[in-house]
């Protein structure tokens, strides 16, 4: 009788053990399972943050550039068929067109050139611009964390009496 309850007293202990043994698994795992989220809130998390950041960087600096490329080819345009008596009130009135820019519409950018010259006919506009990249320890493409772009764009200025006999040849048979 003494083995019996002894048996039984050891089976009890066993499965306590059992039990106990069992808990810790269960809390160990839980644990593990716990490691993996903060493996993915310290790594992954600041990645995915930082590769949209960049490339949100660069479409704004992609945006800003097409701006800028669209204001010097329509400062250009506006040169070129600009009408004036003189060279000089010709040069005044594209300094005015020039310094009447809009320029508060670039998202990120700072205007740095608008320039327009006038040689012998010819138009010559041209326009630069600066970025600062957001994180500038990332940034492998330069020294500095400033991005720049540029644009130039040239036209002939063409007298009335020049462009109708263009005309005329072309409808007569090409140049």
């Amino acid at each position: 009788m003494k083995n019996k309850m002894n048996h039984g007293i050891r089976q009890t202990l066993r499965q306590n053990l059992r039990q106990k043994v069992m808990k810790e698994v269960e809390q160990e795992t839980k644990q593990n399972k716990n490691a993996f989220f903060s493996l993915e809130a310290a790594i992954i998390v600041p990645l995915a943050i930082s590769a949209i950041l960049l490339v949100v960087s660069l479409f704004v600096f992609q945006y800003d550039r097409c701006l800028m490329e669209q204001d010097v080819a329509i400062q250009t345009v506006k040169a070129v068929s600009a009408e004036a008596k003189s060279n000089e009130e010709l040069e005044d009135k594209i300094r005015q067109q020039a310094a009447g820019l809009y320029r508060d519409k670039y998202v990120a950018w700072d205007m740095i050139l608008m320039d327009i010259k006038i040689k012998r006919g010819m138009i010559e506009a041209a326009g630069k611009g600066t970025f600062r990249f957001p994180l500038p320890g990332w940034n492998l493409w330069n020294d500095n964390h400033i991005w720049s772009a540029g644009a130039e764009y040239k036209a002939h200025r063409l007298s009335p009496v020049t462009f109708i006999r263009n005309c005329r040849k072309i409808v007569q048979g090409g140049i």
